[in-house]
Order: C-alpha cells, then sequence, then structure tokens
C-alpha cells in the first residue's frame, strides 16, 4: 500500500471554483470560501486541518522565493 494507511477506492470529484488565476497561473481562492475544521498538525511551513465533507481542497501559502526546493538547491540561503 505504499505507507497509506487504506487503499484508495476513487478519486476525488473536480469542483468548478470561484477562483482567478494570477500571471503565473497560480489560484487564489476568496477566504469567505474557505472554512477551517478541525487543525489535525502544525508543521515548520503550513498547517494541516481535516475537512468532514467533500470536496477536500489542499490550500498552499505564498512563497516570495518561489518553490521551496528550487529556493534552497540554488544556493540562495545557506543552512
Amino acid at each position: 500500500m505504499d505507507g497509506l494507511c487504506c487503499l484508495l477506492s476513487y478519486p476525488c470529484r473536480k469542483v468548478k471554483l470561484t477562483a482567478t488565476a494570477d500571471q503565473h497561473g497560480l489560484l487564489e481562492l476568496d477566504r469567505s470560501q474557505l472554512v477551517q475544521t478541525e487543525l489535525l498538525n502544525t508543521g515548520n511551513f503550513d498547517d494541516g486541518v481535516c475537512a468532514q465533507e467533500e470536496p477536500i481542497f489542499i490550500v498552499m501559502k505564498y512563497m516570495a522565493h518561489g518553490y521551496l526546493l528550487n529556493y534552497l538547491q540554488d544556493g540562495l540561503v545557506s543552512i
């Protein structure tokens, strides 16, 4: 099962959102469309939540320097 706690039985339904894409093709949702439910965990870069109903959305935070992996690999920051 590759580390999953159960087998995936069907994909998430595709839902038409009222979101606008910026010049990079990134979507921005109206904050009034999002509701935070139970907090699962907090990490170094984001928070995890669980929704009781479908559809399930993945919301990621904006990063000024782009993808974290590329930023670290380009040597713009020292660890």
